[in-house]
């Protein structure tokens, strides 16, 4: 067990202290959590990312540092009277800060400022949480606390405290390599993404959450072709209206992997808001920034009881394949004229948990503009909604999601966010990922060659008409105000209208259960509850 790393001077105070899987190091004012492979191909993990970083003594070495490495961390270097800190591109481990009385103090736990500063929500950014279920920017829920976000550094020194993006997925596109050249590239990377895998379990049992879809469905494709052989896969939800069964367990027996389905009608708690192991999950996972996850919980903990992992295991969640192949964009997107069309096409695509007033969509777009503005000063691209959706709802939602396994004391890696592979989509022409269409067409190709391509994999990936569904949202678009019939548990495949009985009873006395547009709403409603229960709003 790693001991807490600390340090104080008159002008910086930091605390580093959470070691549930992957453990801080430090040593000559270097501290470090994590992995990464460096551009050369080096792997670094854990104590050896202190020689990564050993010769770093300029903010532009640290700053070359950081962007050039390719994996999951966090560090934070002490160097004379100065302070660098980063956390990796998408915010794998979070790194929060305050400046109080001219002393600026950094930990990775929000609770440990308690002691420092009074925790007082935000009020504006407590409203912003009920759409999004998570606080943008550098913003937490938490009045004066701020958080680095993905892909930046901050920089403290006897002055002044300042934030730097080193990554972003603006840049330049290449438009003269032929669609054919894309394709046989994409394969390349990914066989170059299933050797780093590979290279990072060095033989540890995994586990899979296997659903029917292509992004976890290549993870474990990866690992036949490189004949890893200590693999389980897992699926979860109901028995029944459930499109994620069939497929998972067929991909499994072809693949030659392990295989079992955790029903949630018997295994699910509807009264989990009540659980102490919960409770501490949900202050571990949420750091007055992020919504909890409950859709993998009781899954972990089946796992556990039945002893169907060992304590070594890694956990590989097939998480972002979709969205930097394109999965996000939209035709209407493929040109912009500002940033407010922009901002109008990201609230109508992410703002979705509850109903917005008048005033509420008003101030939400002038904060997005604002951030988008912040983000980037060259002319407006599509790439600007993946860049935002990336440092805001992938950072702090679906990758702050994997902590689940954090807390549980296991480790987890996201093979689908590798540098290369992001770094790669970045750069391609929008109509090659507008429906993940270079992306599926790969993927189909490399799966049929194995025996695990379906024919209905586009119905499972596509369960609505496509024109009505681009009919909706450029009705969305210019028309916002237009609200349909609710239906909260319409694509509810996994349980959750019996699993959050309990919770949605408390939402219902307190008459708040009528503006929701969605059972991700209703969570970040019951979240923002309880915070409100135990601190003041301003």
């Amino acid at each position: 067990m790693q001991e807490v790393i600390s340090y104080s001077s008159d002008r910086i105070c930091f605390t580093l202290k959470r070691n549930n899987n992957r453990a801080w190091f430090s040593a000559d004012g270097i501290c470090a959590k994590g992995y990464l492979f460096a551009p050369d191909g080096s792997f670094y993990q854990d104590k050896e990312l202190l020689n990564y970083f050993s010769d770093v003594e300029s903010e532009d070495l640290f700053a070359k540092k950081i962007k050039e490495a390719n994996g999951c961390f966090a560090v934070l270097i002490k160097h004379k009277k100065t302070v660098w800190a980063a956390v990796d591109r998408v915010r794998s481990f979070p790194v929060f800060y305050t400046c109080v009385d001219g002393k600026v103090y950094i930990t990775d736990d929000i609770n440990n400022l308690a002691g420092v500063t009074s925790f007082v929500i935000d009020k504006e950014r407590k409203d912003e949480f009920a759409f999004l279920g998570y606080t943008t920017g550098k913003s937490t829920l938490l009045k004066d606390i701020c958080q680095i976000q993905a892909g930046e550094y901050i920089v403290v020194d006897s002055k002044s405290v300042y934030s730097v993006i080193y990554h972003s997925l603006i840049g330049e596109i290449d438009k003269n390599r032929e669609y054919d050249v894309w394709k046989s590239g994409l394969k390349k990377i990914i066989s170059n993404v299933g050797k780093r895998l590979v290279y990072l379990l060095d033989g540890r049992p995994v586990a899979i959450p296997l659903s029917g879809g292509y992004d976890s469905r290549l993870i474990a494709y990866l690992l036949y072709k490189e004949k890893y052989e200590r693999v389980l896969c897992f699926t979860y939800g109901k028995p029944v209206d459930n499109a994620e069964l069939k497929h998972s367990k067929e991909v499994a027996n072809r693949l030659g992997f392990e295989w079992l389905f955790i029903d949630y009608m018997k295994h699910g708690d509807n009264r989990y808001i009540y659980d102490p192991q919960f409770l501490g999950y949900r202050s571990y996972i949420t750091q007055f920034s992020s919504c909890y996850f409950y859709q993998e919980y009781p899954a972990i903990q089946y796992l556990i009881k039945e002893k169907k992992i060992s304590s070594d295991t890694i956990f590989l969640p097939g998480h972002g394949g979709d969205f930097i192949a394109g999965s996000h964009l939209r035709p209407f997107m493929r040109n912009y004229s500002d940033r407010k069309q922009i901002a109008t096409d990201l609230f109508n695509t992410h703002f979705q948990g509850k109903d917005a007033a008048l005033a509420e969509r008003k101030n939400i777009m002038l904060s997005l503009t604002s951030q988008l503005n912040e983000f980037s000063s060259q002319s407006v691209s599509f790439q600007e909604i993946e860049n935002w959706d990336q440092k805001e709802r992938q950072a702090k939602y679906i990758v702050n999601s994997s902590k689940i396994w954090e807390y549980f004391g296991f480790s987890y890696c996201l093979p689908l966010f590798d540098a290369e592979l992001m770094d790669y989509f970045s750069s391609m022409p929008f109509d090659y990922k507008l429906g993940k269409k270079l992306y599926d067409e790969v993927l189909q190709e490399l799966f049929a060659e194995e025996g695990i391509a379906f024919e209905d994999d586009f119905c499972l990936a596509k369960a609505f008409h496509p024109f009505l569904y681009a009919l909706k949202n450029i009705i969305k678009r210019y028309i916002p105000f237009i609200k349909g019939k609710r239906n909260l548990w319409k694509f509810d495949s996994v349980g959750f209208q019996y699993m959050m009985g309990a919770l949605m009873q408390e939402l219902h006395e307190k008459g708040m259960d009528k503006d929701l547009r969605s059972f991700n709403g209703a969570t970040f409603a019951w979240y923002l509850l309880q915070l409100e229960r135990e601190y003041s709003v301003k």
